[in-house]
């Protein structure tokens, strides 16, 4: 037995790192062409929103969602304490009002976009760190309007050249407001 258990374990540490040998010689887009990338992202679209409270209109229209099968992933947290006590303005983090961060995943865009304009009306923000949705529109969810009045100014002054535009572009803001 001890010996079939050593084979296995050769076995697997040689696919690792053939694995791994592979990442350093292939070129970046045919590594995620393998992995079923489009541009090298993951065809995965997370939304991330906080919400005031759990009413039961709110659960049934999520639990439309889930039964429409568009969501495979869905996660209700609480947020509220610690979280709650700094003032909106503080931190580019701003909707500390909500009291539950609600978290879901599917790999259709267009639909999740759907699903979760519908759901709007309860939404109190967003936590833009993981959100895939960067419609220029959505900036408007991410940061309270005393939030983007603060990062304005210093969006071009500490990035003049829009280095830090894939998430949630403030340079745009101008634009959507």
């Amino acid at each position: 037995m001890n010996t079939a258990l050593w084979i296995v374990q050769i076995v697997l540490a040689l696919v690792f790192v053939m694995t791994g040998g592979l990442k350093l010689v292939l070129p970046l887009d045919k590594i995620a062409e393998r992995m079923g990338q489009e541009n090298g992202f993951s065809p995965v679209v997370m939304r991330i929103i906080g919400v005031l409270d759990i009413t039961p209109e709110f659960a049934q229209a999520i639990e439309r969602r889930l039964r429409s099968g568009d969501v495979y992933f869905f996660q209700i947290r609480s947020v509220g304490g610690a979280v709650s006590h700094i003032p909106s303005g503080a931190t580019a983090y701003g909707y500390r009002s909500a009291n539950f961060s609600v978290v879901a995943a599917g790999t259709n865009r267009e639909r999740m976009n759907r699903h979760w304009d519908e759901l709007a009306e309860y939404f109190e923000g967003m936590y833009l760190s993981f959100d895939t949705d960067l419609r220029p529109a959505r900036l408007n969810d991410a940061f309270p309007p005393v939030t983007l009045e603060r990062l304005r100014p210093l969006k071009p002054q500490y990035d003049p050249e829009n280095v830090f535009r894939d998430n949630f572009n403030i340079a745009l803001s101008a634009v959507i407001s």
